[in-house]
């Protein structure tokens, strides 16, 4: 009879203990369920306002740029861009601010600004460059390529030859 009730004890034991390791999965299941809610919402949120800048006439509406986290890091207005200059694992985006150039740090690669932005005119022409085609005055063969001249800036871009067609093609 005394073997018969340690037996039982050690069987309400382990389903009390599978029970505890089943609570503690669940609770974990829900809390990453709730993360991924969160996660898919922003998502949402960053895919709707990519959407509303894509409409609406080129140069009126607001560009947001997003950072690596998908957070929201810098708005303006899509005809204020210049042009957008890499820097390792950030962007330098280039820009007017009450009629003066300025430059704000984006902490993102220029394939994901490339593969975003596109849509809203910004164009890649170098490794280490991209620009609103807004903003270009004149495309200039130079010695050795092709080069851009910007309005609101004495700064040119060099085009290299991987983009040279798109480009011109763009402008054509």
């Amino acid at each position: 009879m005394e073997q018969a009730n340690f037996w039982l004890y050690i069987a309400v034991g382990v389903l009390i203990l599978a029970v505890a390791v089943m609570a503690v999965m669940t609770l974990s299941m829900a809390a990453r369920m709730r993360d991924l809610r969160k996660e898919n919402e922003e998502v949402r949120q960053h895919l709707q306002h990519q959407d509303e800048n894509a409409k609406g006439k080129k140069g009126e509406q607001n560009i947001n740029f997003y950072d690596k986290g998908g957070r929201l890091a810098f708005s303006t207005r899509i005809s204020n861009v210049l042009y957008i200059e890499s820097a390792d694992n950030y962007a330098n985006i280039h820009y007017l601010n009450e009629g003066k150039e300025d430059t704000f740090i984006l902490h993102n690669s220029m394939k994901d600004i490339e593969r975003d932005y596109f849509a809203n005119g910004l164009l890649r022409c170098h490794r280490g460059y991209m620009v609103y085609a807004g903003n270009v005055k004149v495309m200039r063969k130079v010695r050795g390529g092709l080069q851009l001249e910007l309005n609101h800036t004495a700064r040119t871009l060099p085009v290299t030859k991987t983009y040279a067609a798109m480009l011109t093609a763009y402008f054509s």
